[in-house]
């Protein structure tokens, strides 16, 4: 016996030492992890709130549960020692007659009396870890987001609570309740099988053999029933957040007058039902808690479904307008506040058609920034002509702009990341994927309205290493952090790393980094081949002192294991500052929590883009700047992780000047406008003035247009801006009604604009235009004619252009061979009134749609008195011409033929746009 015992102990504690070596091997990395990028309070506050709930939720459940099982120990023991005669399951089971007696019957049912108890405890321990351990663990950031709530000065309508009530109190409330009333219904069943098993309860109704019995388990019923009257009264501050009927979300009239009374009326019941099961102790019949039961399940049924169906019926529909109107004016006001809406400011936009050439150069600014490139077609092409090696790769390309000689330059730009998996198949070792080829270089850049004659992009930024006409220079251009970057890799090691290509031969680096976790000790190396189940880590003799292992190389990935709390946008964009690359992503703060708001396709109804995070791409490190200081959620999780968050004033003016309103939020916002810029709840009632996204041809089909940006000037404003735009048109038309701007510069972030069009004449909307493009005779024929020859005709986004107090729409043409995946702008059409035109470039089709009046002067000189000038675009010009003359020379003395070559094809295209100038 005793030797079975000190077996028993040594398998606990050989299972007890798995258990801790399991845990150092899965946590010790993280930690390792946190540590490196800066973030290790994240780690150990997120870690020990887990443990620590996960601690105090399995214990207070296995203590309860403990203590129920002890309660029920004593009085099996008591109604044992009166000698009472207990039918138990067990005898039954086991029961056995003098012809059929069998010893080892008796044997079997004496072990499983002893040892019931501690099988129970086995049990309840199981219980407890999933039901109550498990939801600790689960549920860290809820109980967090409950104790380090911050407060908002938005006051919910009905009650007068403040929206963090909604947003951290609610919730946690709801899963409090939730979860004991859970565990006491999981108790009853453990108490009922285990009476039962010991023949105290019966099958009848005098079900009870002993009082105690009966005041153990009525006294959790009465429990049960008190955490259902609260969940009742808690139902109350839910209705602020269901569809309250078909006009929109939170609580109309018949939600107020009879689902309020509903949950006060079950809250109460509820609370009369625990009261009398917890007196019913002393009376000796079940009738005034079935009679209560009864009642319940009436009201219930009564209030919940008969009663507000006859106040809808009898006094809503009657008079639906007057009775849901205050109501509605919740939900307009609560929505506008919850997407961030409540002060787009309005204006009225005239459209008219008086555009004149002098005022088109006057805003020659926004003519330099219309994008002629779509995001689709360029990256095609910068494949094609950039990638240089098949192991490199451009994920997508992104719109932002750069200052170029005091004037904002809208430009794509797109890094080249290497993918090891795109090595050749001879390659394909693991030395090479980890070891050797273990970052990208360097990004391309073009500006988004210029293009070379054969269709091609023209540069600012391109080749490897990176060759810039811009002044932005990049002396850090490796990347080893990026959005393909998907592998871990080891750096500074024996191997030398792949950094580029250069003719035949290639070029080697050392990583240089401050990031990046020592991996030159044997526990180390141990710790990550298990975490990474390669064993190559552990016996690799490539590793020295100083390597490095990197890994959550994926932007997103490694943004999302730091703070996973938040939401982040789907498209990073990468930025160029100081030098050196950069990562700019956006983080949200969603809920579905916030009352009276309606949902954006039946999920959040709030939203707040609160973050912006930076990642160097060279050495992985992250900064998260606050930019919403007003948001609850974003100020509570600071409040929980402090030192996280810094502030937006903290962030350098080089990426600062960079920040733009992310795409997704934007929409999500022009969204929720469409209906919500009705203020008037007469109006929104009658949906007099709904309106919709329009919708572009694409190819051969139709897709909604998607918010784009554009560099212009607002009405009223004397500067030129970065915005974002997106234009309605009313429901079911296609002419336009309006259209809304976000601005994104820093000290106007996310600042809305809507401009509303005249509803008393036609105003071209998108769909339109495209219809008036598939009308003109000439460019029909011409499209006709390219799709006959082996080609492919790709239709870009169509883009409205404000200009002074008029629109100009905006469409490129993509010309690519059936055979390849080069797409070239070929052509650029230009509408404006009545004019719809087709040239080979933008000013072309602008000067032409003028009265063939060309944006830039053709005059070469001017004479001022005895003075001749030479205009500033000529001056320009020329000085471009001399600096490609010069550098040809420089490619043709270095032996540089393929430079030498570019050098001269720049100095023709300067050369061509000289000839266009008068003499």
């Amino acid at each position: 016996m005793i030797n079975s015992v000190k077996f028993f102990w040594r398998i606990v504690l050989l299972l007890l030492t798995l258990l801790v070596v399991y845990l150092f091997i899965r946590i010790y990395p993280s930690y390792l992890w946190f540590v490196d990028v800066g973030f290790k309070n994240v780690f150990l506050i997120s870690t020990l709130a887990k443990i620590g709930l996960f601690a105090v939720f399995f214990l207070g459940t296995f203590l309860f549960f403990a203590a129920n099982l002890f309660i029920a120990q004593r009085i099996i023991r008591d109604v044992e020692n009166k000698s009472e005669i207990v039918d138990s399951l067990l005898d039954r089971l086991f029961k056995q007659d003098k012809f059929t007696y069998n010893p080892v019957m008796d044997l079997l049912k004496g072990a499983i009396r002893r040892y019931t108890l501690i099988v129970l405890l086995v049990v309840i321990a199981l219980v407890s870890f999933v039901v109550g351990g498990v939801q600790g663990y689960v549920q860290w950031d809820k109980v967090l987001r409950f104790i380090y709530q911050a407060p908002s000065t938005v006051i919910d309508p009905l009650f007068g609570k403040s929206i963090s009530f909604y947003f951290f109190s609610l919730p946690f409330y709801n899963f409090i309740v939730a979860f004991l009333m859970l565990i006491i219904v999981i108790a009853l069943i453990i108490l009922f099988a285990v009476y039962l098993q010991f023949g105290l309860l019966r099958i009848s109704l005098s079900i009870f053999r002993d009082k105690k019995i009966k005041a153990h388990l009525l006294t959790l019923g009465a429990l049960f029933f008190v955490l259902l009257a609260i969940k009742f009264w808690l139902s109350r501050y839910g209705l602020l957040l269901t569809t309250g009927g078909k006009l929109f979300h939170g609580p109309g009239y018949t939600d107020i007058h009879a689902g309020f009374l509903n949950y006060a009326v079950l809250a109460g019941l509820s609370l009369l039902t625990g009261a009398i099961l917890f007196l019913d102790i002393y009376i000796p019949t079940f009738k005034p808690v079935i009679m209560v039961l009864f009642v319940l399940l009436v009201s219930g049924v009564f209030f919940g479904g008969i009663y507000p169906g006859l106040i809808q019926n009898f006094v809503v529909n009657p008079n639906e307008y007057e009775k849901e109107k205050p109501y509605l004016e919740h939900n307009i006001n609560y929505t506008r506040k919850a997407f961030n809406l409540e002060n787009v400011s309005e204006s009225f936009f005239p459209a008219l058609e008086e555009l004149n050439m002098n005022e088109i150069r006057n805003n020659k600014e926004i003519i330099d920034n219309i994008r002629v490139w779509d995001e689709t077609p360029i990256l095609k092409t910068f494949s094609q002509l950039q990638e240089i090696r098949l192991y490199y790769e451009f994920a997508n390309v992104d719109v932002d702009r750069y200052d170029l000689g005091g004037k904002s330059q809208q430009v794509m730009i797109s890094a080249r990341e290497l993918i090891g998996s795109q090595l050749s198949d001879k390659a394909q070792s693991w030395v090479n994927r980890k070891l050797q080829y273990t970052h990208g270089y360097g990004v391309v850049m073009s500006p988004v309205n210029q293009f070379t004659s054969d269709g091609m992009p023209e540069f600012y930024i391109k080749n490897i290493p990176p060759v810039s006409t811009v002044p932005y220079k990049i002396n850090r251009p490796e990347i080893y952090f990026g959005e393909r970057a998907n592998e871990y890799v080891i750096v500074n090691t024996d191997i030398k790393e792949f950094d580029y290509p250069k003719g035949d031969d290639n070029v080697y680096t050392q990583y240089a980094g401050g990031r990046g976790i020592a991996i030159d000790s044997w526990l180390n190396r141990l710790l990550y081949s298990v975490q990474f189940g390669d064993k190559n880590i552990f016996f690799t003799s490539y590793i020295k002192k100083g390597s490095k292992i990197l890994y959550n190389r994926n932007i997103m990935d490694r943004v999302k294991t730091i703070v996973p709390f938040i939401t982040y946008d789907r498209d990073p964009y990468v930025v160029v500052a100081d030098g050196r690359i950069y990562w700019m992503m956006d983080g949200y703060t969603l809920s579905n929590q916030y009352p009276y708001s309606q949902p954006f396709n039946n999920s959040i109804n709030y939203i707040r883009n609160s973050v912006k995070i930076t990642v160097d791409a060279y050495d992985g490190t992250v900064a998260f700047y606050l930019m919403d200081e007003k948001d609850p959620i974003i100020k509570t999780y600071q409040s929980i992780f402090k030192g996280v968050f810094k502030p937006f004033s903290q962030m350098p003016d080089s990426l600062k000047s960079h920040v733009r309103v992310p795409n997704d939020y934007f929409a999500i916002q022009a969204h929720m406008y469409r209906n919500y810029h009705m203020t008037n709840p007469q109006v929104f009632y009658n949906q007099e003035d709904v309106w919709e996204i329009p919708k572009q041809k694409n190819d051969e089909s139709e897709a909604v247009m998607e918010p784009y940006y554009i560099t212009m000037k607002l009405p009223d404003e004397n500067n030129f801006d970065f915005l974002q735009l997106i234009p309605y048109t009313p429901s079911n038309k296609n002419n336009l009604i309006s259209w809304l701007v976000s601005k994104n510069n820093p000290d106007e972030y996310g600042k809305l604009s809507v401009y509303k069009l005249s509803k008393e004449r036609q105003i071209f909307g998108p769909t339109q235009i495209e219809s008036r493009i598939d009308q003109d005779t000439y460019i029909s024929q011409q499209l006709t004619l390219w799709g006959q020859k082996g080609s492919t005709i790709i239709r870009g986004n169509i883009l409205i252009i404000p200009i002074e107090n008029s629109l100009v729409y905006v469409e490129p043409l993509y010309l690519q061979a059936t055979a390849s995946n080069l797409p070239q702008l070929k052509r650029v059409i230009v509408a404006y009134g009545d004019n719809v035109v087709m040239e080979t470039d933008l000013e072309k089709a602008i000067a032409k749609v003028f009265g063939n009046i060309p944006i830039t002067e053709n005059v070469a000189v001017q004479t001022t008195g005895n003075v001749v000038t030479a205009s500033p675009e000529y001056e320009r010009l020329a000085k471009q011409a001399l600096d490609n003359y010069n550098e040809a020379l420089e490619k043709q003395k270095s032996g540089d033929w393929a430079g030498y070559g570019e050098s001269l094809r720049k100095l023709r295209n300067v050369l061509e746009q000289l000839a266009k100038f008068r003499k």
